[in-house]
């Protein structure tokens, strides 16, 4: 169905209109400034030396699964704790291991908090993650085209629309991609009749060319 990603994951579709801030927990997974190392402070202990990298990646995968469960079922928040948790021992691996996997999974785990965060209507935490997601692999179409629907919630239309571009050329492929690349440009149409509208009449593009002769 449109808007499920070429990965086939449920939760990557698009997320319109909503605009009110829902109360979630107070520990949310990044916290009011967004900050995942205070958050990892609250919900699991500090690493200790007889931690294998291999417990980890199994933590992290397991955490992942349960995340995509409870997001299946709506439990958003509850989901947003699981990739939150999975994010801290992704980040305690790199620090372990320079694998390019590594770098990876982080993204892939931002981009699922995106998409959770654009759910509950936290739309500017949504942008937040799913350019972290971007940050951690550039060449991941799925993180952009979430980065661009994410942006398309604050109004960053432009933005969107550079990165939608961006997520079609890393995979052209991907139907929905082109499809929000269309809603994009729609919207941008839309934009600027509405703001030239707003203008006086002997101010608008057209008449100004008009009156110079161009």
């Amino acid at each position: 169905s449109r808007g499920k990603a070429s990965n086939k994951q449920w939760y990557q579709r698009r997320v319109r209109g909503k605009r009110k801030k829902l109360n979630g927990p107070a520990n949310s997974a990044f916290g009011e400034e967004d900050s995942d190392e205070d958050y990892s402070n609250q919900i699991i202990p500090r690493k200790k030396a007889d931690v294998t990298s291999e417990d980890r990646k199994t933590l992290i995968e397991s955490l992942k699964r349960e995340g995509n469960t409870l997001a299946e079922v709506g439990q958003f928040w509850e989901a947003l704790s699981k990739f939150g948790k999975a994010i801290v021992l992704g980040k305690e691996e790199i620090e372990n291991s320079s694998d390019i996997d590594n770098t990876r999974i982080l993204s892939v785990l931002y981009e699922l908090s995106a998409q959770c965060y654009a759910e509950v209507a936290e739309v500017f935490r949504a942008v937040s993650a799913a350019e972290k997601a971007v940050n951690f692999d550039t060449t991941c179409c799925v993180a952009r085209q979430t980065l661009a629907r994410s942006q398309i919630n604050i109004g960053e239309l432009g933005l969107a629309c550079t990165n939608i571009q961006k997520s079609i050329l890393l995979n052209p492929a991907v139907k929905d991609a082109w499809e929000d690349l269309k809603e994009i440009r729609e919207l941008l149409r839309k934009r600027n009749e509405t703001t030239w509208a707003l203008l006086p009449v002997e101010t608008r593009p057209g008449i100004v060319n008009q009156r110079l002769g161009m």
